[in-house]
């Protein structure tokens, strides 16, 4: 009874479970066999997307470790190395490139706009930002293409199994019908000579 007075005390649990109506567009997902196809494709790189973050995650524990060091715990305007925590975190978002440059900026001018400094962050903007998410890129790409092929092929060797299948059934055909042919030519001959015996 309490929980149904607490649906008509808060309606609002009522508008949230009729959102879940939105996942019976997923039953698209069954009906296409391309939209299937498609699935399959994004769940076998489902693996490399996951090596590709712990590649990532390594990257970013690296230059935490050395931003903390670098930086000797302080926290400033826009970027935070006083904890591996919030060195993480904001290495995360100069990852985004969200507001780097001030960030780059902030740290910079309270070591007299030193290019150690600056090139730690341009360095790190240039590794996850620019060469990784390209390099993610084009391997995901090139896997998917790779499936692709091997579908393709696996396609054509399907074809060439029916086609040689056909090939046999046809001759099974012309031979049966060659048999078929010899054994009427047989009988008109027998006919043929039970009439003159006659």
């Amino acid at each position: 009874a309490s929980l149904f007075g607490h649906f008509f005390e808060h309606p609002e649990f009522l508008v949230v479970s009729r959102l879940f109506r939105v996942l019976r567009v997923l039953r698209l997902l069954e009906i296409s066999s391309e939209l299937k196809a498609v699935e399959q494709k994004i769940v076998s790189i489902i693996p490399t997307i996951f090596s590709f973050a712990l590649l990532l995650g390594i990257l970013l524990y690296i230059y935490s470790i050395i931003g903390i060091y670098l930086f000797s715990h302080h926290k400033y305007e826009s970027a935070d190395f006083s904890t591996l925590g919030d060195a993480f975190i904001s290495l995360f978002q100069l990852m985004t490139l969200d507001g780097w440059s001030d960030m780059m900026h902030a740290a910079s001018k309270h070591y007299n706009n030193s290019w150690w400094i600056k090139g730690y962050f341009v360095s790190f903007v240039i590794l996850t930002a620019i060469i990784s998410f390209n390099v993610f890129v084009a391997v995901l790409t090139s896997q998917v293409h790779e499936k692709v092929i091997e579908d393709q092929k696996q396609n054509k060797k399907q074809l060439k199994d029916i086609k040689g299948e056909l090939a046999e059934t046809e001759q099974e055909v012309q031979q049966g019908f060659k048999q078929v042919l010899a054994e009427l030519q047989a009988l008109r001959t027998e006919i043929e000579q039970i009439k003159k015996q006659k």
